[in-house]
């Protein structure tokens, strides 16, 4: 406690009192910093080879425990007057570390390699300084001076010599006469020496001038009052006489004078051609200055936007995201889980970035891109750099790769021998790539919000609702009047018209025969082939039609508000479904499902609908005779309204209740087990905390319905439903497989 009082004392002293670092001039603040450390006997603590008191035990010497708690003060003084001399913005930045060596080195790390790539520079300024008349020569020198400290920070010695020859030949044009003076002097003169002739110069130079610049004024003075006497109008009576003039302008009179610029006779100051011709000069150097000034600044400013660009870069967080980038010669990835194959790098493996730093390579691989089109981009030989806060993907390598780049407006297009491939988006000055970042059996998410995937999502909706949804906050997406849906386009195209051919027109008119042979097995029999017929009429496409027991109805021939009314029919929302399977996961429900046997003719009609009567069962003597329906049939428009009044009565009837939200979805719930039914059609999920009830519930539906019982729920919608330790979860990988084989391309 006495080293902190003591810490916090000397830190409120002027002498501790440093100027705060903000991330620039490091050399000079670490300078400072060390100076301050070894006069109050602490910087020791950051050195990096010194060994760390071992931990404290029971048989530590007196000596030992003294020299621990030292070393802990030491270090907490030390990290606190790092911290107290760094920017708010730093400050935060490196609070939480808690070694003062690990903040020492963060900080040597960040900013001490900033000076790497900026010699160059310095150089280029340094010989293109020149030194200008209106400003003070010791001052110029003094910046000449410290472009010299930075090149040696930066190991670049430059001799004595070579200073004070530079410092020479850079004075300004007005001091040529004295530059020759010094060039032809025969011993060699050392920066002190150059300082004291330039000071004792100046100083001269500056008395002189304002000597001969009273001078002139005064010769000006003298000249206007002569002139405006011998050129006055107004006042006649003052008016001199032609000699007086003539005195006043003859070449006598200029004889007898001397030039106050340049000394010689003959002329005033204002014909002097010398300090015409020095005013000439001194407006070339200003403007080359000036043009000098104005390269520097571009230079500056676009290594700062450079540097900027960086740090952008740096800003990032997203590991998963993977931008272009049109200058990198490499792939590079920040994330080692997103390899696929990796392979440890060297040591001395490095990479040059765009501001001239450089970040270690530790290791190469393969990685695998899953782009928003489904296709997969695989980068060979991608560099493994932890540094850098963005994955790059070198545009010059996929060309070299037969991918084709092509940029349209913010949007980027990528293709392989005329095939789409995948895209990207212009976002802040680079362009991300579209991809599908998330793959498991639950579902995937994309990072990509365009209107082709949009209209997608909402089963192909036409541009112009998207557009009237997206006016009103029900999506957000890029709206891009270049994107065109394959899938619609292909939908629209008709097929040709092709020529009919006479078929036959009744049962048994064309039969098809077949003798097979069993493969060398026999039958029971003893029977080695069989053979097979196939009425063209009855069967057209050879398919076996099995249980086929349906007899369905013209319904097209229905007259609305005649043969039928209301024709809807509610059925269960998919979110209904979704949020029930997330509730069985929660509280641990059964879910069984079971399936309706014909499920429409069990609907009873309320309207008079009368039909022929259905072929190969007319009754003989009645053929004009038609039949009335009691029961609903398929084809019929109002069967599945029919079929739905049927079961909401028998299922309300044993003392299930509606939801509130959604009308197909039935609860009962008693002191033994609670049930829920959802009802999509003739397809039903049943959730139940016990097996009693889902049991119960069974056997009363299979009492009134023909039902098939599908035990455990498997599949809902073509939603698979796969249940774990941990509950359920949906996928549709199997539908995903089946489109891949529809099309050939399950090895992709």
């Amino acid at each position: 406690m006495e080293g902190e009082k003591m810490a916090y004392k000397m830190m409120n002293q002027d002498f501790v009192k440093l100027d705060k670092f903000d991330g620039s001039n490091f050399i000079r603040w670490q300078d400072k910093m060390k100076f301050l450390l070894t006069a109050l006997k602490i910087f020791y603590v950051l050195n990096p080879n010194l060994q760390p008191i071992p931990d404290p035990t029971p048989q530590d010497t007196e000596q030992l425990k003294q020299q621990r708690i030292k070393r802990e003060e030491d270090e907490l003084v030390c990290r606190g007057h790092i911290l107290n001399t760094l920017s708010d913005r730093l400050y935060d930045l490196f609070t939480t570390m808690t070694s003062p060596k690990e903040i020492w080195k963060a900080l040597e790390t960040k900013y001490k390699t900033e000076k790497q790539g900026t010699d160059k520079f310095i150089i280029q300024k340094y010989f293109d300084f020149k030194m200008m008349d209106n400003v003070s020569v010791l001052d110029q020198v003094h910046e000449l001076q410290i472009l010299v400290h930075k090149l040696n920070d930066l190991s670049i010695k430059i001799p004595e010599l070579f200073q004070v020859g530079a410092i020479i030949a850079k004075l300004p044009p007005s001091w040529n006469n004295y530059r020759k003076k010094l060039l032809h002097m025969a011993e060699e003169l050392t920066l002190e020496q150059i300082g004291t002739h330039l000071r004792i110069e100046e100083k001269s130079r500056i008395r002189e001038g304002t000597n001969s610049v009273s001078k002139v004024n005064e010769g000006i003075v003298n000249y206007v009052l002569n002139s405006g006497v011998g050129s006055s109008k107004t006042n006649k009576s003052f008016r001199p006489n032609k000699k007086i003039v003539k005195k006043t302008n003859s070449n006598k009179d200029k004889k007898g004078r001397a030039c106050f610029h340049c000394g010689k006779k003959c002329h005033y100051i204002r014909e002097c051609r010398f300090l015409k011709n020095q005013m000439k000069e001194k407006e070339l150097n200003t403007s080359e200055t000036n043009v000098v000034d104005k390269i520097v600044a571009m230079v500056s400013e676009m290594q700062i936007g450079m540097i900027t660009e960086v740090h952008m870069a740096n800003a990032a967080e997203n590991s998963s995201e993977w931008w272009y980038d049109s200058g990198a010669t490499i792939h590079l990835c920040n994330n080692k889980m997103l390899f696929k194959e990796y392979v440890e790098a060297g040591n001395g493996l490095e990479v040059l970035m765009g501001n001239h730093n450089t970040a270690k390579v530790l290791g190469t691989g393969t990685v695998e891109l899953i782009l928003s089109s489904g296709k997969k981009l695989k980068l060979t030989n991608v560099y493994h750099v932890p540094d850098i806060k963005k994955n790059l993907v070198s545009t010059s390598l996929l060309s070299k790769n037969g991918v084709k780049v092509v940029l349209e407006s913010d949007k980027l297009i990528l293709s392989k021998f005329g095939v789409f491939v995948g895209k990207g988006y212009s976002c802040n000055g680079m362009y991300k790539l579209s991809l599908i970042i998330n793959k498991n059996d639950v579902g995937c998410a994309y990072i990509v919000d365009s209107s082709l995937l949009w209209h997608a999502r909402l089963g192909h909706l036409n541009f112009k609702y998207m557009k009237y949804m997206s006016k009103h906050g029900l999506i957000s997406y890029k709206q891009d009047v270049h994107d065109k849906c394959e899938i619609c386009i292909e939908s629209k195209i008709r097929k040709k018209p092709f020529p009919s051919t006479n078929r036959d027109s009744q049962l048994l008119e064309l039969v098809h025969s077949d003798v097979c042979e069993l493969n060398g097995i026999l039958t029971r029999g003893g029977k080695r082939y069989f053979i097979t017929f196939i009425d063209d009429f009855s069967r057209t496409d050879g398919t076996i039609q099995t249980f086929k027991a349906r007899l369905v109805a013209k319904g097209f021939r229905q007259r609305e508000g005649i043969d039928y009314f209301d024709t809807y029919a509610p059925v269960a929302r998919i979110t209904s479904i979704r949020v029930l399977i997330a509730l069985a996961s929660i509280y641990k429900l059964v879910v069984h499902q079971m399936d309706v046997k014909t499920a429409f003719l069990n609907g009873d009609l309320d309207e008079e609908v009368y039909m022929d009567q259905p072929e190969g069962f007319v009754l003989p003597g009645n053929e004009k005779k038609v039949y009335k329906l009691v029961k609903s049939l398929y084809g019929l428009k109002q069967a599945p309204k029919q079929w739905h009044e049927k079961f909401d009565t028998v299922i309300l009837a044993n003392g299930f209740k509606h939801n509130g939200a959604d009308k197909c979805v039935y609860s009962k719930f008693t002191s033994e087990y609670g049930v829920i039914v959802c009802l999509y059609v003739d397809d039903m999920l049943i959730f139940g905390t016990n097996m009693l009830g889902v049991c119960e519930t069974k056997k009363y539906l299979a009492s009134v319905f023909k039902m098939k019982d599908l035990n455990e729920a498997d599949t809902i919608l073509g939603i698979k439903v796969k249940r774990h330790s941990e509950g359920y979860a949906l996928c549709q990988s199997h539908y995903i497989e089946k489109v891949l084989l529809k099309y050939k391309a399950s090895q992709c």
